[in-house]
């Protein structure tokens, strides 16, 4: 498994390819694009991802696998 701070670049770079907005850290920050909006906290190896807003006709388990490949691709 890869640092925290490379995890979090490689998803700051594929968030402001994709048009979206990205800040934060290696430990937490923010990430808006697509009408998703969201924040996330990293502890060791764990990814907390907190959806705040989404597409109203969007699932949330679509929303959810979108930003999981995200943090996965990495």
């Amino acid at each position: 498994s890869q640092d925290p701070a490379s995890v979090v670049e490689k998803v700051r770079k594929l968030v402001t390819e994709n048009g979206g907005q990205f800040s934060g850290d290696s430990s937490s920050g923010s990430f808006a694009g697509s009408g998703v909006k969201g924040a996330y906290h990293i502890s060791g190896q764990i990814v907390t991802i907190t959806i705040t807003k989404k597409p109203l006709l969007a699932p949330m388990s679509l929303v959810e696998s979108k930003i999981r490949e995200y943090f996965e691709s990495t």
